[in-house]
């Protein structure tokens, strides 16, 4: 697959169609956590078709939560979206059906913000570890084909390095 865009909203329905070919058991998430940069009606929809619940960031999201909120105060939920990035009309001009409504709501809840933050702990350590334990900063070589090749060494050496620490452990 090919994506060579500045927003990635065009390629979550591809990834998703791409599981398919993944072993039993790993074809389909229960749940979508996404950044912003995949927020769209259509990309909502899709998952909500398809049976899975989508949880995508609407926009920036404030990384701390407000005193009161976090110590269970009796104010009112604040709204912690810097930016709204998310395209909720269609083509139309109609806004949004149901699905993103239901969406936006499961996003202000406790349990849709824990769910949602899972994603930071799947991914995002493993960009960290390779940066900085594997110190993979920046690619060596030019062009699209060579820096492929760096980075699947890259996420090898990974691989090889959590294998490793899982058997000894």
């Amino acid at each position: 697959m090919k994506y060579e865009t500045n927003s990635d909203y065009g390629t979550l329905q591809p990834v998703l169609e791409a599981m398919k070919r993944n072993p039993e058991g790993l074809t389909t998430p229960e749940t979508v956590p996404a950044d912003a940069g995949y927020c769209s009606k259509q990309n909502v929809e899709y998952c909500v078709e398809r049976g899975i619940e989508p949880l995508i960031s609407l926009g920036r999201e404030q990384h701390n939560i407000p005193l009161l909120e976090r110590c269970g105060g009796d104010s009112e939920p604040v709204s912690r979206t810097k930016e709204a990035s998310c395209p909720t009309e269609s083509d139309s001009g109609q806004t949004a059906d149901n699905s993103m409504d239901r969406m936006k709501a499961r996003l202000k809840t406790a349990g849709g913000r824990a769910e949602y933050g899972k994603r930071k702990g799947v991914v995002e350590p493993v960009f960290g570890i390779i940066k900085e334990v594997l110190n993979f900063r920046r690619f060596l070589l030019r062009g699209l084909k060579k820096a492929k090749g760096e980075w699947t060494l890259a996420c090898m050496a990974y691989n090889v390095k959590r294998m490793h620490i899982i058997r000894t452990s």
